[in-house]
């Protein structure tokens, strides 16, 4: 940023430019684009470091939005703005703009939005403070939520426990104490990340966390405690009482532990998550989950047990993107000529634009083939928290 402040200190056509942008965003007569193209100059001269500038273009941008006259479309103008004078590290203007905001559903969202980017750049005790001005309970417990994420990432495990404690709606503390956990498995902390694990209520999240613990473990050499800890995590992904959820669940701890070299055991669990896959209702729910598990056989080098999977899909364009993802899987190993066979069998079953699309995710697996593996603390599956608003992934 000061790099960027100086170049634009030193650069008269950059300002001069900026204050021409700014002057043709005031000549817009509908007041919901002025207020959009205002913000959008504010947020770009706080990104130079122009700071005096941007503060006075935001100004302009809240006047303008204040001007709409339908009350939806100003309170949402006023909570990017908001939200955009938060990102810009302005969080006492930003909270000066959710104020103006007149109806309490849109103010409390802004304030939701604000939180995040608080705690984001670790300013916990003013998360904590924005968070406390939220009415809402739902609102309330996801930022605070987001405290507790960000303060666990930072190694703050105790204040990330302690915010946990405060949120009110069961799905967001699990949501909380789960990230918590992955905190302590990163850092080695094995004992106390299954302390936390287990006071996780959802099985659905349990199993999640508990999956990348082991994997951790596994990593660290710990081969036993990640043996004991995958049975805990299929146990507790057993219990999940949404099928597809549970087939999702189940597939992806067995791609963990295929990840972590249990090849065996990682061939039963995928049988399991195909069995339960297999049983659900829904058609396409039904389809969707069994392409998941055939992908993630394919990513764990069981391609055989992938097509067999693939097979059993019985809607087309579900198929089909199995199939294309076996593909590329196989291209990805080094298996070209299997992979090409593998498209023109898409080609006769799917039909000429799968084909197309086969090819071009070969093509794509190939250029990528020598990238290095992403490190973490496990696979690269993300955890799901069921909320009322439906599932939210971490």
């Amino acid at each position: 940023m000061p790099r960027l402040r100086q170049r634009l200190e030193g650069n008269e056509d950059a300002q001069v430019t900026f204050e021409g942008a700014r002057a043709a965003a005031r000549q817009i007569a509908d007041a919901n684009f002025r207020a959009f193209a205002l913000r959008e100059i504010a947020a770009a001269q706080a990104k130079a470091g122009s700071n005096e500038v941007a503060d006075a273009t935001f100004s302009d941008a809240v006047a303008a939005a204040r001007q709409i006259t339908i009350a939806t479309a100003r309170a949402s103008a006023l909570r990017v703005i908001a939200t955009a004078q938060a990102k810009a590290g302005r969080f006492s203007d930003a909270l000066a703009t959710v104020r103006q905001i007149e109806h309490a559903s849109p103010r409390i969202y802004a304030l939701g939005d604000i939180v995040a980017i608080q705690a984001e750049a670790r300013r916990f005790s003013d998360a904590l403070a924005t968070a406390h001005q939220i009415d809402r309970t739902d609102v309330r417990s996801e930022a605070l939520r987001n405290i507790a994420a960000a303060q666990a990432k930072a190694g703050r495990i105790s204040d990330a426990l302690a915010t946990a404690r405060h949120i009110e709606l069961a799905d967001w503390h699990d949501s909380a104490l789960l990230e918590v956990a992955v905190a302590q498995a990163a850092a080695g902390r094995f004992s106390d990340a299954l302390i936390v694990a287990r006071q996780i209520e959802s099985d659905d999240p349990r199993a999640c966390v508990l999956r990348k613990i082991a994997a951790a473990q596994a990593k660290a050499g710990r081969e036993d405690d990640a043996d004991a800890t995958f049975s805990d995590a299929v146990i507790a992904a057993r219990r999940i009482e949404h099928g597809y959820r549970r087939a999702r669940v189940i597939g992806e701890i067995a791609a963990a532990k295929a990840k972590a070299g249990r090849v065996e055991d990682a061939a039963a669990t995928f049988a399991d998550a195909v069995a339960v896959a297999s049983q659900i209702d829904v058609a396409d729910s039904r389809a969707s989950a069994l392409g998941e598990i055939a992908t993630a056989q394919a990513k764990a080098g069981r391609f055989s047990d992938a097509l067999a999977t693939a097979r059993q899909i019985e809607v087309s364009y579900r198929r089909g993107s199995a199939l294309r993802e076996i593909a590329a899987a196989q291209a990805e190993t080094g298996r070209v000529e299997d992979a090409l066979a593998l498209a023109k069998v898409i080609q006769q079953s799917e039909g000429q634009t799968a084909y197309v699309r086969a090819l071009i995710a070969i093509a794509e697996a190939l250029i990528g083939a020598d990238g290095s593996e992403e490190e973490g603390v496990e696979d690269d599956a993300r955890c799901r928290i069921p909320t009322l608003e439906g599932i939210v992934n971490y």
